[in-house]
């Protein structure tokens, strides 16, 4: 019994890596992109909203309100990305096809709450940058070694010039 789980598991295991396998050429989105990211864009965006662009198109319209937090003045911040070394930003769901909007995460969040999101043409319009990435890295394997919270050992590996020893540079 335990030979076939483990026969089992090890098929499953092959077709998954090689199924889900991503080439840096190809127009589909790996899965593990919108897993752990860091990368550095052409403008400050750190304040902005993204979307996903697939093809050009707009992905829809986001929803922030369970990823931000507020600080003690009332301000809007976004819990998913966070400001490393050298203009590097470390982030969670960030697609390579991400594009960055004009709104604020603090105008957003007030859009969000009123329940009307802006729909896709509206997004659109507020795109300031589809092709924001000067520098792309993500995490390709399965079992992450370097998580959100890890912030300080990832700009170690920044000040090294190591982050291609972890990460995979996609851009």
């Amino acid at each position: 019994m335990k030979s076939f789980l483990l026969k089992l598991f090890t098929k499953i295991f092959f077709v998954c890596v090689f199924a889900t396998g991503c080439e840096k050429e190809t127009v589909r989105i790996c899965p593990f992109e919108d897993g752990l990211v860091i990368y550095k864009t052409r403008n400050d965006y750190f304040d902005h909203v993204h979307i996903k662009l697939f093809h050009g198109t707009v992905g829809g319209a986001p929803s922030i309100k369970d990823d931000v937090y507020f600080d003690k003045k009332g301000g809007i911040h976004y819990a998913l990305r966070a400001k490393l070394d050298s203009g590097y930003v470390l982030a969670l769901a960030h697609s390579i096809h991400s594009a960055f909007l004009s709104y604020s995460f603090q105008e957003y969040y007030e859009i969000e709450t009123t329940g009307i999101l802006p729909d896709t043409k509206k997004l659109k319009e507020h795109i300031i940058d589809n092709d924001p990435f000067v520098e792309y890295y993500y995490d390709p394997s399965p079992y992450q070694l370097y998580g959100f919270a890890d912030s300080m050992a990832i700009n170690l590996l920044i000040r090294k010039g190591a982050l291609t020893s972890y990460f995979e540079k996609l851009k």
